[in-house]
């Protein structure tokens, strides 16, 4: 009885055929009559390992690829690889690169001649192992200076965000049924108006809220 455990190769004239149990060997002998029932047991993991691949060279089995076949398909890995990076390149729209600085896109263009040489650089293919090529660093993220009237319109609403907050924490103060004495409620009542004024005040928007806002003291 044969071991599930190997996959077992015969020869028939320059073809060599795989088979995994021992009826389709005796079914294969009853066609190909080659004289015995196989040539060659190869245990399963060498077999996989090996791309499930046999050959005959100068009468012998022989498992895997060609070495020339096999160099090509490392190249190949390494050349997808390769061209994958590129394409985040292709990618930058104009408009991005017209905002980069002259450092920036000398760095990006410096970038790509460096990923296209790839294949000129000692060790390649590197067994086809893209963790072992040594790529370029991409260029960091390109920084785009925000405009002044940006950053204040970005204040306002950090200070509106925050003014509409603290007036939300004191929304249940108001409620009728909530026990609370009639001067507290009117310093609550000064202390909202305050809170909505404060865009009305000279130098808002400040900090957009922070530590140099005048926020009005609350009363509870």
């Amino acid at each position: 009885m044969l071991d599930e455990n190997f996959i077992y190769l015969k020869v028939s004239g320059s073809n060599v055929y795989a088979y995994g149990d021992e009826t389709s060997l005796k079914d294969a002998e009853a066609e190909l009559n080659t004289g015995k029932l196989y040539d060659l047991a190869v245990p399963i993991d060498e077999w996989t390992e090996n791309g499930s691949i046999a050959r005959i060279v100068d009468g012998n089995i022989v498992l895997g690829y060609p070495d020339d076949i096999i160099l090509e398909r490392q190249e190949e890995a390494i050349r997808n690889e390769r061209y994958l990076r590129l394409r985040q390149c292709d990618k930058i729209s104009p408009m991005r690169w017209n905002l980069m600085t002259k450092k920036e896109q000398d760095a990006w263009n410096q970038y790509r001649v460096d990923l296209l040489n790839i294949p000129q650089k000692e060790g390649f293919p590197w067994n086809g192992d893209i963790t072992l090529v040594p790529w370029p660093i991409e260029p960091g993220e390109i920084t785009v200076e925000k405009t002044s009237k940006e950053i204040e319109k970005e204040k306002w609403e950090k200070l509106r965000k925050l003014r509409d907050e603290k007036l939300n924490e004191t929304d249940h103060l108001l409620m009728i049924d909530y026990p609370i004495d009639k001067e507290t409620l009117e310093k609550v009542k000064e202390y909202r108006q305050e809170l909505r004024d404060i865009t009305n005040l000279d130098g808002a928007p400040w900090d957009g809220g922070g530590s140099e806002t005048p926020w009005p003291k609350s009363p509870v």
